[in-house]
């Protein structure tokens, strides 16, 4: 399962494709053939850092509109009806981010099929109504696109879901998985190459809880002013990993902290530094080793 970030040549539209790499055909080929299948071709970087959706209502200083409302056109729901629950979990999910203030409104039932979305009857335009529906979308590796833009009206997000895929609740292809990934791309996160995110760009299972990386991601975009919850230290990285220190010399060592949010931070002077072999080498407080005698020795940090 590959996630693609796309943008359509000619209009104000980015589109997120979250597609299925069957066996023995290779990411590019899928990748290639999704994209030729929406009219899009992939984003650079520094595009999606100039066109990645940013709902402006979350910094106008004025609460009493601080929500993306969505509309949920059921009528080709594969679960007859029980679809509507999973994509409400998924925006409780988002929502309830306590470092973030941003928040999906359930609009209730909408008809119309999503005017962003390619497949879509007739041109592509604005509605102002930020739908999700399900749909038989052509590509048949494709299970689901996020259609994005802003028009003077403002932003708008829609949502496609295809029908062509078996979908189940809490077992693959999960609902709410992919509801919660595709949120993520109306709140305007992009994708990360943290693994577990909801937002990496794989489908790797189901997966109903958010990432840190996934907090951090939607609490800079739409702070609330109350601090993200810290990652957990996973490993400590010394460096230079080998080196030599004559008598006398002296060597400085950092370490360098890896998180589960998939943030790193020079912790070289909050760890615990030992040297295994004193007689060869000490180390203080500040990472800073000293040669004393010929031999060898290994440097650790902990903490």
């Amino acid at each position: 399962m590959i996630g693609v970030t796309a943008i359509v040549p000619g209009k104000d539209l980015v589109v997120h494709i979250l597609a299925l790499v069957p066996p023995g055909s290779s990411r590019s080929e899928v990748t290639n053939r999704v994209l030729a299948e929406q009219g899009a071709r992939a984003i650079t970087k520094a595009e999606y850092s100039l066109t990645g959706l940013v709902w402006d209502q979350f910094g106008d200083g004025n609460p009493g509109n601080d929500f993306v409302t969505q509309y949920y056109n059921g009528a080709d729901d594969p679960t007859s009806g029980n679809a509507l629950a999973e994509l409400l979990a998924s925006q409780n999910t988002w929502n309830a981010v306590a470092s973030s203030n941003f928040h999906l409104s359930d609009g209730g039932p909408t008809d119309p099929c999503p005017s962003l979305v390619k497949e879509c009857k007739g041109r592509q335009y604005y509605d102002g109504n930020n739908d999700v529906s399900w749909i038989k979308i052509r590509d048949a590796n494709t299970l689901g696109v996020t259609w994005y833009g802003n028009s003077s009206s403002g932003a708008e997000a829609d949502m496609a879901l295809n029908t062509n895929f078996t979908w189940n609740i809490g077992s693959d292809y999960d609902i709410q998985t992919v509801s919660l990934h595709e949120n993520g791309h109306v709140a305007g996160l992009g994708h990360t190459d943290v693994g577990g995110a909801i937002m990496e760009a794989v489908y790797a299972g189901v997966t109903q809880d958010l990432h840190a990386d996934d907090i951090l991601g939607i609490s800079e975009l739409y702070p609330s002013g109350t601090p993200p919850e810290p990652g957990v230290l996973e490993t400590i990285e010394v460096t230079p990993a080998d080196s030599s220190v004559t008598v006398g010399g002296t060597q400085q060592y950092t370490a360098t902290g890896h998180y589960d949010n998939g943030t790193n931070a020079d912790i070289t002077d909050s760890v615990t530094w030992a040297s295994s072999n004193t007689a060869v080498a000490t180390i203080d407080a500040a990472g800073l080793a000293t040669g004393v005698a010929l031999g060898s020795t290994s440097i650790s940090a902990s903490h």
